[in-house]
This record gives structure tokens, C-alpha cells and sequence, in this order.
């Protein structure tokens, strides 16, 4: 928010009293006047619907100097970067816990999209003057709001702006007016919601021709072209194995931020890593498509990575009418956590590992049990 300047005069001082000659009309028409341009430059900075705010970083650290530490990490909604190992001054820095990733639903050139609430209000509580200018007290609130809101520093939900008006009734307002949504679109996205997971669909097809692959994987990337993450999620059966079972369906949009196109030629700065893993170059690539052992209705795209020359692979899934590109969580990461394509199930260790953990087994990625002393107790 931008630092609100005021000053002392006499003139200040004369007008707090009895209104004098030549004083501003502190209580009526230009009162009313500084009042009204707070409410609608905030207004206007702030449109109805959903509302999110844009933390900067692309990586495993973001920028985000309006929240409170404390209550980020009292709500478990963050970790904060330790200040103490960076430049003096460098803006503080979060990475959002998994669980509550799942309300960053939009990505920009910069960072990500955090939902805030619903149709940012504003409340004035004092019109005063302040010696050269009007300084209006006023109290940013939600008409729905999430736990990320209410972690904003309370210096963002109490603003005071400084008002000048001039002869003719003309308003200017020093003050940040808008809540931090930077880059962020208007209204955002949804998608904030993970789950609730269900069974995996076990449905029998034929399988899918090249045609069918192509253009379904066509597609996927280019809604992640598009940045249209809430496509990409319908286009996904995501499996998602470090939640809660049962853990089929149980992704929300923040797990595909993460991720980027890889036939629009050259990656561009909002791009995450490309979906393909860099596995193939060209769809025409594409080899065998396989059914899966024990899967039904899931058949592996097979190709060979141009670099390492192993076989990798994605996977397809027919469900709910139509063909899917089959979607893996298998292990949290240090920033956001997002689903990966090219899992390489058409290998028989990973299939397996795969199928025991959607089981129910407590598995990590590579098939180690989670609780060892556990297992050896037994």
C-alpha cells in the first residue's frame, strides 16, 4: 500500500476547532466528496465476483509481502522463507502447504492466483483533516471470504487514504485502492475444490485410435496454451495417490498450474514445464498404444525420449463417454504439487507400485512402505 503522507500547520491546527473562514467544510459537501471517491476508486479497482490476489515467483518460493507470517502458518495455509539467509530488504517470501494450495486457481507471466473471496468491500469508518488534505479510515472486507484473506496484514485491511479536493470538486486520492490482484483476471477462475475422491471407473472400450491420442493430447496442450486450467482438469482422470483415498478425482486446478505446453513452439514466461517431460518432440512421434493388464479401459501411449532413448509413456483412460488423459499425483514437491502425464505405466514396477497404492497400500512413489516399523512389527 502506498505511504500515506499527512502534515502539521497552523492553519491544521486552527481547523480542528470551530470551522473558520477559509477552512475546508471538514463535515459537509467536500467531506462527502473525499468520501465518495474512496468508495468508488475502490469500486472501480475492485469488481464484483471472484477476487484474487498475485503472488510473484515461479518456482518454489513466492513473493507475497501483504500476508502475516504468523497467521499463515497458524493456519497452515504456508511456509515462510527464512529471511535471515536473503539480501536485507528482499520481500518476504511463502510456498503454500499442499492441503491448502487448492486455492491458487489461475496462473500469470509473473506467479499465480490466489483466491481471496467474493466482491471486495469497502468500509469508511472516519473522514478527518488532516492539516493540506482529507485522510479517510476505511476497512477492506469480503462478502466471502477465504482463509487467505483473513491472513492479510491487518495495515491492508485498515487503509487510510489522503484526499485532496479543489474548487471545483475534483478528488484525488493518494492510497493503493485495489486489493494486490496484480495480473490476476477478474473474476477468477474457480476450481479451489479437491475432491471428494471416488472409485476409479473400471469401463471396457476398444482401444483408441492414433487419431483419437493425437487429438486428445492436441487438446490438452492447448488448454494449457490457452492457461485454461479448469479445461485441462476436465480433460484429465487424475489419480491423485497422496491424498486420502479413495483417490480417484480428487485434484483441484492448482495441481496442472505447474504446467506448460509443449507443441506452440518456444516456452513462454507463464509457462510451467511441459506436460510431455521433453519425452517426445512431435505427436507424430507417438508409437504403440498398448491396453493396460489390469486397468480396464486404460491404454499406454508409447515413445522414445529422443535424448535418453527410453521408452516413456502417457496414459488414456475411457470414462464418462470419452477418451481422457490419464493424470498421476504420486509424490508431493517442495513448491506446488501437480500431476504428471508421463508416468510410465506401461512399465510392469510402476503399474504395480501404481495399483497397490490405489488400493489402499501405504506405498511412496518408488513402493517403499510409508511405515517401515510398522511392516516390521508385523
Amino acid at each position: 500500500m502506498s505511504r500515506i503522507r499527512t502534515s502539521w500547520s497552523p492553519v491544521g491546527a486552527i481547523c480542528l476547532g470551530a470551522l473558520a473562514t477559509g477552512c475546508p467544510d471538514v463535515t459537509g459537501e467536500q467531506a462527502e466528496v473525499a468520501r465518495a471517491a474512496v468508495e468508488q476508486g475502490f469500486a472501480a479497482a475492485n469488481p464484483a465476483g471472484r477476487s484474487g490476489v498475485e503472488v510473484l515467483g515461479k518456482t518454489v518460493w513466492f513473493e507475497a509481502p501483504m500476508f502475516d507470517k504468523s497467521c499463515l502458518e497458524k493456519k497452515d495455509l504456508a511456509f515462510n522463507d527464512d529471511a535471515r539467509i536473503r539480501p536485507p530488504g528482499s520481500p518476504p517470501r511463502i510456498t503454500p502447504t499442499y492441503q491448502n494450495q487448492r486455492w491458487f486457481t489461475a496462473s500469470t507471466e509473473k506467479g499465480f492466483c490466489i483466491y481471496l473471496g467474493d466482491s471486495p468491500q469497502l468500509t469508511v469508518d472516519d473522514v478527518s483533516w488532516g492539516g493540506d488534505a482529507f485522510r479517510v479510515s476505511t476497512t477492506v472486507g469480503m462478502a466471502k471470504a477465504t482463509p487467505w484473506f483473513e491472513c492479510l496484514d491487518e495495515a491492508h485491511k485498515k487503509r487510510q487514504f489522503r484526499v485532496t479536493v479543489d474548487d471545483a470538486g475534483k478528488a484525488e486520492i493518494e492510497g493503493r485502492l485495489d486489493t494486490f490482484q496484480g495480473a490476476c483476471p477478474a473474476p477468477l477462475p474457480d476450481g479451489e475444490l479437491r475432491g471428494p475422491g471416488k472409485a476409479a471407473p473400471k469401463v471396457p472400450h476398444a482401444a483408441p485410435s492414433r487419431e483419437d491420442v493425437m487429438k486428445l493430447a492436441q487438446a490438452l496442450d492447448d488448454a494449457l496454451f490457452a492457461g485454461d486450467f479448469g479445461e485441462v482438469q476436465g480433460m484429465t482422470a487424475c489419480y491423485n495417490l497422496e491424498d486420502v483415498a479413495p483417490h480417484y478425482g480428487n485434484c483441484s486446478v492448482a495441481e496442472f498450474l505447474m504446467l506448460g505446453p509443449a507443441f506452440h513452439g518456444e516456452q513462454r514466461a507463464q509457462d510451467g514445464t511441459p506436460w510431455t517431460e521433453y519425452a517426445v518432440r512431435d505427436l507424430a512421434d507417438l508409437q504403440r498404444i498398448v491396453p493396460d493388464r489390469e486397468l480396464k479401459g486404460v491404454y499406454h501411449v508409447t515413445m522414445t525420449h529422443p535424448r535418453t532413448k527410453r521408452d516413456r509413456s502417457f496414459a488414456v483412460q475411457w470414462t464418462q463417454d470419452q477418451w481422457k488423459m490419464v493424470g498421476v499425483i504420486g509424490k508431493k514437491a517442495e513448491s506446488l504439487t501437480n500431476v504428471r502425464y508421463v508416468y510410465d505405466l506401461h512399465r510392469k514396477d510402476k503399474n504395480e507400485v501404481f495399483r497397490k497404492r490405489l488400493a489402499g497400500e501405504e506405498l511412496d512413489e518408488a513402493g517403499n512402505p510409508l511405515n517401515p516399523e510398522a511392516e516390521e512389527q508385523e
